[in-house]
């Protein structure tokens, strides 16, 4: 087996985007201390479909302006960490909280 988790280039040409397995091992979140996964492509488009209206915001409260290509989900889903150039970003004031994104996409799941 690899030792560089892949996640698959998709159709749409989106990049691959190449963790070392050991290094997502070791990764932790910084305020949670729980273990990180990669995040799905299903979310991670959702993620994206907010950042392109503002709805999205880091833990800081400064805006998300660019399009994430790759990201890390806490175990118990609640922080996303994006991945920059291969390099997991992992300042819980850049982190994602998803409970801010559900609480964002809720009303477009009601029309």
């Amino acid at each position: 087996m690899s030792r560089l988790e892949q996640i698959n280039q998709t159709k749409s040409g989106k990049p691959v985007v190449s963790i070392d397995s050991n290094l997502l091992e070791i990764l932790r979140c910084p305020l949670t201390k729980q273990p990180l996964s990669i995040l799905s492509q299903e979310k991670l488009d959702e993620i994206n479909c907010l950042i392109e209206t503002g709805q999205v915001c880091h833990t800081d409260g400064t805006t998300v302006e660019n399009k994430i290509v790759a990201a890390l989900i806490t175990k118990n889903g609640n922080w996303v960490y994006r991945i920059d150039a291969g390099i997991p970003v992992m300042l819980h004031g850049q982190s994602i909280p998803m409970s801010d994104l559900m609480d964002s996409a809720a009303p477009e799941a009601e029309k």
